[in-house]
């Protein structure tokens, strides 16, 4: 699908971005908002599910699954960092929200889900 999408390199850019964003506000310090949010566990799906969804419109085949793997890891990963830390903890309901998105994603990208970002630029004519 790489080859169809115009504007691909600008797309992967943007990907990429997303991940640094992922692993940026995964070890900043939070601030006390005042807010309890009851589960941030959705936050998690959401934010690996977005990323890799992302992903899943860019490559297909077997690249897929080592996204897939890697987002995974990346997800573990972050927590593991947050543990040592003295502001963030390290909580597995997170790793498994974080893995949970990525697997969610990775399913959507068996649907025309895939399509998303090829269809965009069909319909939006960009110069």
């Amino acid at each position: 699908m790489s080859d169809s999408l115009r504007f691909y390199k600008q797309w992967l850019l943007l990907g990429w971005a997303m991940v640094a964003g992922v692993i940026i506000l995964s070890l900043v310090p939070v601030p006390d908002m005042g807010v309890d949010l009851p589960s941030d566990k959705l936050l998690h799906l959401l934010a690996y599910g977005c990323m890799m969804g992302w992903f899943v419109q860019l490559f297909h085949g077997s690249e897929r699954i080592y996204y897939a793997l890697g987002f995974i890891l990346l997800g573990f990963a972050m927590e593991l960092l947050q543990g040592v830390t003295s502001y963030r903890m390290f909580e597995w309901w997170d790793a498994v929200a974080n893995g949970s998105g990525v697997v969610l994603a990775y399913l959507f990208g068996f649907t025309k889900f895939d399509l998303l970002l090829y269809r965009f630029e069909r319909v939006v004519r960009i110069a």
